[in-house]
């Protein structure tokens, strides 16, 4: 499970509670209402649009992003309110979209390719308003498939976007290839049908998007959807017509008649909100507040009659969200203190936490950022945690491994508190030039010696042939990383695969993190230093 959390009113919302609301859907037949909710599985972050709260059969997808996303949308709506947050109107438009485009790609693709259908919309209160989605089951790219799985993902990027180009659909920018954050919306099933994730937009393609990137792609999008406004998810409905009426072989009937109901409505709906867009942005700020609660009548009248309370509250929209981000990094949670106590007396959950901040560091990251799927974590732990090993010989095993994680790990943070502080010092010593050799004999070459030292003493005293972890241990700065699952990846093969694999690519997400602000897990620039650094090959 992520750590994310949600506010849901007064609580706070995470994996196990418990989530209900109201969802509203349009057909043929009218308006629909249902009661949606049930156990929450886990909460994911969802960029600038919101966070999503995954259900057992459903996703509601907020509006309300985490605090770091939600300054910088702020900004860059220029302090208006978000719209789908804000606006019932807006709200419709994407549940509509979302119907549409689930029921146009698939028929585009010939199957290829699908994506979430919409189950309604939801005012989820001081969240504003928020979708609730079909829960489709996949995974992110893994580069290390022998079919070329990364080629496929990037394949059928470029053919949505060209399809979306055609028939006019900006919300197809989100997959877009040159998107460096595009790849994360791309999933797979287990099938090898691709699942077109999320298709909901939350900023305009202006080209220049805070905190100062500049995305080249937009001005793809602005081309090919040939608007004359900032849009960010916009619908040609004339395209779409012509498209539905030269596949009637394919889409004939009720499907047809469904499709016109929701792009007529879409039309209605489109133009009610392009009015609502034409009012004030005051008015707009104020009554979005008012209506989530932020504000209270009487304070709404305030902002309304007084210019100083008004851009108070304004500036209250930067430095609030900022505030937050600041202190949610820093903050020490209940639920970190609750796990720091069950740690120091469950010595199962110690052992289940080391692991997982440990040799499954990569595998945990990945199965949080869901590139990976419940049933593959549960069993990469059971192979470290809980082994389902018969005999003596393969728990000692386990045991082998968390031990020399273990000791990897604290020495590593003992040899760096000594080597940076060797370092540090350099300009106060008698002999900096001695002194600073000292600190990098320390930071690079002793910890190479000795892992391999500790690791050739345990192989020799062990009946296990840890030849593999020897091997490996004795790389500079990554060896205590890479040596227990590179052992497990030799001795195990297909059930523990994953476990490397995501080693290697937590190493070179966080490379290419460093690089640019936009790298990191599942990015366009993690995928090309695979490549360079032929990840497959280690």
């Amino acid at each position: 499970m992520s750590s994310e959390r949600i506010k849901v009113g007064k609580n706070e919302l995470g994996p196990g509670g418990r989530f209900y609301c109201e969802s509203v859907s349009f057909d043929r037949g009218g308006e629909t209402r249902q009661v949606v909710g049930g156990i929450v599985e886990d909460v994911r972050g969802g960029g600038f649009y919101g966070r999503t709260l995954l259900l057992p059969n459903a996703v509601v997808k907020t509006a309300e992003p985490d605090s770091w996303h939600l300054f910088w949308r702020n900004l860059n709506w220029g302090l208006k309110p978000f719209p789908s947050q804000s606006s019932e109107l807006a709200a419709q438009l994407d549940h509509l979209a979302t119907k549409i485009i689930h029921r146009i790609v698939p028929v585009a693709t010939d199957g290829e390719v699908v994506t979430p259908d919409s189950l309604g919309y939801a005012d989820l209160g001081r969240l504003g308003y928020g979708q609730v989605l079909e829960r489709m089951r996949g995974r992110g790219v893994r580069f290390d498939v022998a079919n070329g799985e990364n080629v496929k993902f990037a394949r059928t990027r470029r053919t949505v976007w060209n399809l979306s180009s055609v028939l006019g659909i900006e919300h197809g920018s989100q997959v877009h290839p040159d998107n460096p954050f595009g790849k994360q919306n791309m999933w797979i099933n287990e099938g090898g049908q691709m699942i077109w994730l999320d298709v909901l937009p939350a900023i305009k393609h202006t080209g220049f998007v805070l905190p100062a990137f500049y995305f080249r792609f937009h001005n793809d999008v602005k081309r090919n959807i040939m608007s004359e406004e900032k849009t960010f998810n916009k619908l040609n409905t004339s395209r779409l017509r012509d498209f539905v009426d030269g596949r009637l072989d394919q889409i004939a009937g009720d499907d047809k008649r469904e499709l016109t109901f929701y792009l007529d409505s879409y039309d209605g709906v489109s133009e009610k909100f392009k009015q609502e867009m034409k009012r004030g942005a005051r008015d707009l700020v104020i009554e979005d507040a008012y209506k989530r609660g932020i504000v209270s009548q009487s304070e709404a009248l305030s902002l309304n009659e007084s210019n100083f309370a008004y851009y108070t509250f304004l500036a209250e929209r930067i430095v609030s969200p900022a505030a937050r981000a600041f202190w949610e990094a820093v903050e020490i949670s209940d639920e970190f203190k609750r796990d720091v106590r069950r740690f120091l007396i469950d010595p199962s959950f110690r052992k289940e936490k080391i692991v997982e901040h440990t040799t499954l560091a990569g595998l945990k990251r990945a199965f949080d950022l869901g590139l990976v799927d419940g049933p593959d974590w549960q069993e990469a732990k059971e192979l470290l945690v809980e082994p389902l090993m018969s005999g003596v010989e393969k728990r000692r095993l386990a045991a082998t491994y968390f031990g020399m994680q273990l000791w990897y790990t604290a020495y590593g943070w003992a040899n760096n508190l000594v080597a940076w502080s060797t370092i540090g010092s350099t300009p106060f010593s008698e002999n900096p030039g001695a002194r600073l050799a000292l600190g990098l004999f320390f930071e690079l070459a002793l910890p190479s010696i000795v892992r391999g030292v500790s690791t050739r003493l345990v192989n020799a005293l062990t009946e296990d042939d840890l030849s593999t972890m020897v091997k490996v241990a004795v790389l500079p700065k990554l060896g205590g990383y890479l040596a227990v699952p590179a052992d497990l990846a030799k001795r195990y093969g297909d059930r523990s695969e994953q476990i490397w694999h995501y080693t290697k690519r937590g190493l070179v997400a966080s490379f290419s993190k460093v690089l640019q602000p936009w790298g990191g897990w599942n990015s366009d620039l993690e995928e090309r230093l695979w490549g360079v650094l032929k990840g497959d090959r280690w």
